[in-house]
């Protein structure tokens, strides 16, 4: 079974207590801009990176593009298999068997300039494979209206 990236594009994460994460106004494929150049005060991307066990890489290096321009990028070295155990005093199903490595990373881009037509983007770098993460395309006018 092959990584998998998950992208989630939205205005805002907010970390919560007790280890929630909410995720604030989620764009779908495609965001229509008035016209170009167009600034998006605040733009925040949520990359699940899904590693199979028997993958196990040593490194996994997150990189988010607008166009061909790198934006952010981030490296993970730390992909320990989750426990089977849970803490003492916590009590869980018997049959609990973990598969993957769920990395689970947050990006913020503030403020994001559009100059033109272009796909904002994740890759995932895992032992010299590139793995892709859905796109988000900035469409708009030649001109404003």
């Amino acid at each position: 079974m092959p990584l998998t990236v998950h992208t989630v594009y939205c205005d805002d994460i907010r970390f919560e207590q007790q280890g929630k994460v909410s995720i604030i106004g989620t764009f779908g494929g495609a965001v229509l801009l008035p016209a170009y150049p167009a600034t998006l005060p605040k733009l925040c991307v949520v990359v699940s990176v899904m590693i199979p066990l028997d993958i196990q890489p040593k490194q996994v290096r997150t990189v988010v593009c607008l166009g061909d321009d790198e934006l952010k990028s981030h490296d993970v070295t730390d992909l320990s298999p989750p426990s089977r155990d849970f803490p003492e005093g916590i009590e869980g199903p018997p049959d609990v068997d973990f598969h993957w490595v769920n990395v689970d990373q947050y990006f913020v881009l503030s403020p994001l300039v559009i100059d033109r037509p272009k796909a904002l983007r994740v890759k995932v770098f895992a032992d010299g494979e590139e793995y892709k993460g859905a796109a988000l395309y900035f469409i708009g006018r030649k001109e404003a209206p």
